[in-house]
């Protein structure tokens, strides 16, 4: 199904998770994760994405964040990834413990 929506599977953190994106992995315009449920990186994930639902104070912050970020690294995806791992981490101690492992 993946390929028939033009969705490429691409070996990106393959320990971890299916990695899928289009059009292609060297230019993407989209990006699909499929984690296993119950995993470390599922919890995390799901963890913050609570946390932003359960706080418009925190989705505000991230917003702002991530449009700053955008402006700053433009074209340069990891960059900008990696930009906003420390907040995600902030919010996965916070939300988790100090034993979250996310970036």
């Amino acid at each position: 199904m993946a390929g028939e929506l033009g969705y490429m599977y691409y070996p990106y953190k393959a320990e971890v998770m299916h990695w899928f994106c289009k059009p292609s992995p060297e230019r993407r315009t989209h990006h699909l994760h499929l984690v296993p449920q119950g995993s470390r990186l599922w919890q995390e994930r799901i963890a913050f994405r609570n946390a932003l639902r359960g706080s418009s104070e925190l989705r505000k912050s991230y917003q702002e964040l991530k449009q700053d970020l955008a402006r700053q690294h433009g074209a340069d995806r990891d960059g900008y990834t990696e930009a906003k791992g420390e907040f995600i981490r902030t919010v996965l101690r916070q939300v988790l413990g100090p034993e979250s492992s996310a970036a």
